[in-house]
This record gives structure tokens, C-alpha cells and sequence, in this order.
């Protein structure tokens, strides 16, 4: 099961990563839909989240610092969460922009149930990471 779950959690943040790495104008392009952030930080955010996310998905399957990238990952599934929501609650209709065009998930309350049930992974990943992985 915790193969399952490093390869299922991992993979989805290496996905998501490339995915953005491929079209960062498209990426953009849904960070300012959320019409939260200007043109510069949605610039930043495009070119600088898709690495991060690879870099955090690569941690967790090869187990390199695996307990720093897994604290990491909650902490943005939860800020994910908290925009979604929000923009959710202001009547903002949009898609997350996790997958780009082939994410078959539209909508906030779809991405905000995925990002649960990532955050779930991520905390049983925690719970069966030994102090001496990272």
C-alpha cells in the first residue's frame, strides 16, 4: 500500500508539474482566473509551481527527503484548498488549472474533494515515514 500510495501521489505532482512545464501561458492563464493576483505574480507562479510540484513528486516517490516534501505537499494541497474555496464562494466559476485542458475534473468542488483525498495520501505517507527517511 505505500508503494501504491508514494507512486499515486508522487505521480499526480509529476504530472501536474509537466503538464504546466508544457504550456506555462495556459497556466497563467488559469492562475488569473482566480482574480487574485496580477500579471507579475502570475508570471512567477506559472514558471516557478510547475518545478516545485515535480521536484516535491520526485521527493516522494524516490524517498528523498521525504518527510519535508510530504509536509510540503499538505501545506499547498491546504492553500489550494483555501483558494478553490474561496473563489468558490465569491461565485468565481473555474477550473483549477492542476491538469490544464485534460483534467477531467471541472470546477471547485471536485478539485477541493481531489485535493482531500491527496491530503489523505499524504498524511498516511507521513504517518509510515521513519524519522530516518527525511
Amino acid at each position: 500500500m505505500r508503494t501504491t500510495a508514494k507512486w499515486l501521489l508522487g505521480g499526480f505532482f509529476i504530472i501536474a508539474g509537466i503538464l504546466k512545464v508544457l504550456d506555462p501561458a495556459a497556466f497563467q492563464e488559469d492562475v488569473l482566473n482566480y482574480q487574485l493576483v496580477g500579471y507579475p505574480i502570475s508570471f512567477i507562479t506559472a514558471y516557478f509551481l510547475p518545478f516545485f510540484e515535480i521536484t516535491l513528486g520526485i521527493g516522494v516517490i524516490f524517498s528523498v527527503c521525504t518527510r519535508a516534501c510530504l509536509v510540503s505537499i499538505i501545506l499547498l494541497l491546504c492553500a489550494f484548498i483555501g483558494v478553490l474555496s474561496f473563489t468558490w464562494a465569491q461565485g468565481i466559476d473555474i477550473n483549477c488549472g492542476c491538469l490544464g485542458a485534460i483534467d477531467p475534473v471541472k470546477g471547485q468542488p471536485g478539485a477541493i474533494f481531489r485535493d482531500i483525498i491527496l491530503i489523505g495520501l499524504a498524511f498516511y505517507l507521513l504517518k509510515q515515514t521513519r524519522p530516518l527517511d527525511e
